[in-house]
Formats: C-alpha cells, sequence, structure tokens
C-alpha cells in the first residue's frame, strides 16, 4: 500500500535491539524492534483515521495521549490540538516518542515517563483545562488499575 500519507513496506526483523521506521498519516515513527508499535500496518491508517475522528472538536484544545508508546496517536493527531501530551511508562518508548517529534518537526507534543496513576498529579498536565483536554486510553492488554480507572472518572 502506497498512498500520500501512508507507506506500507513490509520488513521482518528478527533482531529486536534493530531501529524499524514506519509512516503513518505522513508522520515517520522510528522504534526498536522489540518496542511495541500497533502491527496490523493494514488497519493502523484507517485506525488512527477514526480515533482523531473522535477525539478532535468540541473546542477541545488539549489531547492526554495515556499508555502513548512511541507517540503514535499524540503526533498523528498534533496538528489538531494546541497541545498534545504523552504519558508512557517505559523511558525506551519516551525516548522514541521525543525522538519522533524531532524527526518530524512536531513542537507541540510533551512526551512524559510516568505510571498512569501518576498522570493527573504531573505539574505539566495539572495546569491544562478540564473542559478543553480529551484523554485517549490505549492501555496493554493487561488493561487500566482501578486506582487510574477512578481518577479518571474524577477528572471527568
Amino acid at each position: 500500500m502506497d498512498n500520500d500519507t501512508n507507506t506500507l513496506a513490509l520488513h521482518v526483523e528478527t533482531d529486536f535491539r534493530q531501529m524499524i521506521s514506519q509512516t503513518v498519516q505522513g508522520i515517520t515513527f522510528s522504534f526498536k524492534a522489540g518496542e511495541f508499535f500497533q502491527n496490523n500496518a493494514y488497519v493502523l491508517p484507517v485506525m488512527v483515521d477514526k480515533v482523531i475522528s473522535l477525539l478532535t472538536g468540541d473546542d477541545v484544545e488539549y489531547l492526554i495521549d495515556a499508555y502513548c508508546g512511541s507517540g503514535l496517536f499524540s503526533l498523528t493527531s498534533s496538528q489538531h490540538f494546541k497541545a498534545t501530551y504523552g504519558v508512557e511508562i517505559s523511558e525506551l518508548a519516551v525516548e522514541a516518542a521525543k525522538q519522533n517529534a524531532r524527526i518530524n518537526n512536531i513542537e507541540n507534543s510533551q512526551f512524559l515517563c510516568a505510571k498512569s496513576e501518576a498522570i493527573f498529579e504531573l505539574p505539566e498536565l495539572e495546569q491544562l483545562d478540564k473542559d478543553k483536554t480529551v484523554i485517549l486510553l490505549d492501555p496493554p492488554r493487561k488493561g487500566c488499575d482501578e486506582l487510574f480507572l477512578n481518577q479518571l472518572f474524577a477528572f471527568r
């Protein structure tokens, strides 16, 4: 598949330390083969479009991307927000997200290394207007813990 905003080149990498690059919605992502990245390259552009359509509108200005990984949703949706904030527990993934923002010259995305239950205590996020902030959850298979969900409900 190859069009204006997506490039699909099938490549299998068996060395988990090697860097992989993939372009989604015109944004290039670079990440270690051993780190998680959405792996269905055929569905990925459609999924990203759908998620962005659900996040935007209603005077929303800020995105908190919980469990952001290497920045997929934060970076592909950054043009729709004043600022995006990706939060991820993996230091490697946060560094990859920061590098991906630099590679793509995206300046309104920040990436923070923290556990999900610490999101609402981060100084960078405490100052956001709740009425203009949307939170995206893309958790790992185990899901979100109860403490985080209670904080999320309190955030509204």
